[in-house]
């Protein structure tokens, strides 16, 4: 599905749609892992030919290396994948396609045979646009728990109920951003514990349909009912809905620091 699929009503390409930040367009969540596999989940923003770079963290930024220059030299445009690769003496490779808009351009990849008790970094890489898209800007890493029968404390931190928005202005009528400090402290206390804690639990609700006035998708819905009668939104149109409202409230590098960290559940 291109562009031009959507339907009138889709949300995803209006100019007026009155987010006061930018949407989410590439990112990255640590999901279920184990001491021996791993699943991320990739949104990329556009159809392609991609890789993910899994690479030794630790070893990468031992005493001799510098986070500063890693990162400047993987900003680089262009890049080939085999200088890439070199750059971060890759130990694993995954490459996927993403052909259209069916799935908004995200992907699932299963890494298994991972060893336990390591922190991994991962990049994630474009073929078209020759660069390195998640990964340097930021170094993204995650850790795999040690084995099971290994005795050790399990740690988990938790969070709940993402509202970073509220109406101000004549009538309440403009949006804006709060709460962001709340991430920043989460963000800074799991940095410091971070190759302790072994989950974060993601509880209430992490994006609202209906809890902004001016986000709200259900006032689309009863318009369409009250001006249509009951000729309800097809599939699709509901889908681009729901894809916006995760888009906005996921598009917050605070919030994206944490999701593609730590396994989250």
């Amino acid at each position: 599905m291109t562009d031009s699929n959507f339907s009138s009503d889709s949300f995803v390409f209006k100019t007026d749609r009155p987010w006061p930040n930018a949407r989410l367009k590439t990112a990255a969540i640590v999901g279920h892992t184990s001491s021996t596999s791993a699943r991320l989940w990739f949104r990329v923003g556009q159809p392609g030919k991609f890789s993910l770079l899994l690479y030794p963290y630790e070893s990468q930024l031992g005493p001799n290396s510098s986070e500063k220059s890693l990162k400047s030299k993987l900003g680089t445009v262009p890049l080939t994948i085999e200088d890439v690769k070199n750059l971060l003496q890759t130990v694993r490779q995954e490459n996927f396609e993403i052909e259209d808009y069916e799935n908004d351009t995200i992907q699932v990849v299963d890494l298994n045979d991972l060893s336990a008790n390591t922190r991994y970094g991962y990049a994630l890489y474009d073929f078209k646009r020759k660069a390195v898209i998640l990964g340097h800007n930021r170094l993204r890493s995650f850790r795999t728990p040690p084995p099971e029968n290994e005795m050790k404390p399990f740690q988990f931190a938790m969070f709940s109920c993402h509202m970073p928005y509220k109406l101000n202005g004549l009538f309440k009528k403009r949006t804006e951003v709060v709460n962001l400090e709340i991430w920043e402290f989460l963000n800074k206390t799991l940095e410091r514990h971070k190759d302790d804690v072994d989950l974060v639990m993601a509880g209430g609700d992490q994006c609202y349909s209906d809890g902004v006035k001016t986000l709200d998708i259900w006032k689309n819905l009863n318009r369409l009912m009250r001006d249509e009668g009951e000729i309800l939104p097809d599939l699709e149109s509901m889908r681009s809905w729901f894809r916006d409202i995760y888009r906005g409230y996921w598009g917050f590098e605070s919030v994206q620091r944490v999701f593609e960290s730590f396994p989250l559940t």
